[in-house]
């Protein structure tokens, strides 16, 4: 973990490839610096739905792939 705060003064944002917990210590840390921070949820759907469309020989629509993001949002107790 990096916890510098030399660190976060120098950030302009910041990725967390962890999805679970959906706030890391690392997104809380840059959240407090006052810098944006996301996780790596919408990374492992996007990675899921290019393999179900290469699998499948389909194209997943960006309604169907957010209706997908609800659900994993749901199933790991995240209320957004």
């Amino acid at each position: 973990s990096v916890t510098a705060d030399e660190f976060y003064a120098n950030a302009a944002a910041g990725v967390d490839i962890i999805y679970n917990p959906y706030e890391t210590m690392f997104m809380k840390l840059m959240k407090k610096h006052g810098k944006p921070a996301y996780n790596g949820l919408k990374m492992l759907l996007y990675q899921g739905v290019a393999a179900y469309e290469l699998w499948n020989d389909c194209k997943i629509t960006k309604e169907e792939a957010d209706e997908v993001y609800k659900c994993l949002q749901k199933e790991l107790g995240i209320d957004e």
